[in-house]
């Protein structure tokens, strides 16, 4: 399955390079209104066998970004 999320911020928004960590966040929280599931995706998973699976994995995201480098180039920007 694919999920394809689009916005318009009002802001600019600015992320470190390693942004799946909040992306994957803001999808915990915004499941938190189903509870039982939301605590089921994100303390156990899916298995098959014995393999165990956790449900996101990402693509790039994609528009307009600019990598700033700073002392700390950690900043990727997206509007």
């Amino acid at each position: 399955m694919q999920l394809i999320i689009e916005h318009d911020l009002p802001e600019e928004l600015i992320l470190p390079i390693n942004y799946n960590r909040i992306l994957q966040s803001i999808i915990y929280h915004g499941i938190k209104i189903f509870p039982e599931y939301s605590e089921y995706v994100h303390d156990t998973g899916y298995s098959y066998g014995e393999r165990q699976y956790r449900v996101f994995t990402f693509s790039l995201l994609k528009g307009k970004y600019r990598i700033e480098e700073t002392e700390n180039p950690t900043g990727y920007y997206t509007s």
